[in-house]
């Protein structure tokens, strides 16, 4: 009788149909626990809590003063050239008012 079901291949659609079955339950379980909500932690928890400001002072925050161009913002050449020439400008007239009416002229008078 044995000999008959190993040869009949009924042991083979049964262990076919059992592997199927357990597929099946390790994809639910699987599923099911994709599925589950998780607590996420809060900003306070991910960042920390900021120190408090003191309630007298003015000062809110203070900042570098740099010369370079700011990460993230793209400058063309043509206006970095612009605000250089322009603060240059600035600082010759502040130190020396009349080369910078000399130079002024000379700009009006090749212009025209």
């Amino acid at each position: 009788m044995i000999s008959k079901l190993l040869s009949g291949g009924v042991i083979k659609q049964a262990l076919l149909g059992v592997l199927a079955l357990v597929a099946l339950g390790m994809t639910f379980v699987m599923v099911r626990r994709v599925g589950k909500p998780q607590a996420l932690p809060t900003a306070e928890e991910l960042v920390g809590i900021p120190p408090a400001l003191q309630p007298d002072s003015d000062l809110v925050g203070e900042a570098d003063e740099s010369e370079t161009a700011m990460t993230g913002i793209e400058v063309d050449s043509d206006a970095l050239k612009t605000s250089k020439m322009l603060e240059e400008v600035q600082e010759l007239v502040s130190k020396n008012p009349q080369t910078a009416a000399t130079v002024f002229s000379r700009w009006l008078a090749t212009e025209e």
